[in-house]
């Protein structure tokens, strides 16, 4: 009887055993999920966003003179700086999204930069279509001067998705540098 008892608790602990084996092996595991911004297989496959979020628009460099002359008609006086974000290629066509307050005598030197911070982040609805962002010399006697500006597209399917996004033309002078985040 004793005999008996034994075989049937072995018998019992085998079946347990197998069970819970081959349990685990009939079960598939869930793939892991992607990081926000990608699907796939393996993930690599970028989502666009439906929007990109800019919170900060930073000048790093910009052209101190109007060609030989200065910014304002003031001798000795910097430009006073002011940024604007539009969809398009800054012609007349182009819709403006932003249009910062100015920096009063402003002057690039390589390492100081300038930070423009809308009170409401600015939203581009269209992250893969042509956008532009001008620098402009603020003049309350005159007209606004153009100091320089660059067309851009905000979003790029194999880039990943920084948290700055650089716009830049070294022939100009000009450099912007924005912070961003995305919503998909």
């Amino acid at each position: 009887m004793k005999t008996n008892f034994l075989k049937s608790v072995l018998l019992l602990i085998i079946s347990l055993t197998l069970f819970s084996c081959s349990s685990d092996s009939d079960e598939t595991s869930a793939p892991a999920p992607c990081p926000q911004g990608y699907t796939g297989a393996n993930c690599s496959t970028q989502i666009t966003p439906s929007k990109i979020i800019i919170s900060k628009i930073r000048v790093n460099v910009f052209p101190n003179l109007n060609g030989t002359n200065t910014w304002d008609s003031v001798i000795n006086v910097a430009p006073d700086i002011f940024v604007r974000l539009g969809i398009g290629d800054g012609s007349n066509s182009t819709i403006t999204l932003y249009t910062s307050n100015y920096i009063n005598d402003a002057l690039s030197n390589g390492s100081n930069y300038f930070d423009f911070i809308p009170t409401t982040p600015i939203e581009l609805l269209f992250p893969t279509q042509q956008h532009v962002l001008i620098l402009g010399d603020y003049d309350s006697a005159s007209s606004n001067d153009l100091m320089g500006g660059l067309i851009f597209n905000p979003y790029n399917s194999n880039n990943g998705f920084p948290t700055t996004i650089t716009i830049s033309n070294s022939s100009i002078p000009l450099k912007f540098e924005l912070t961003v985040s995305y919503v998909w």
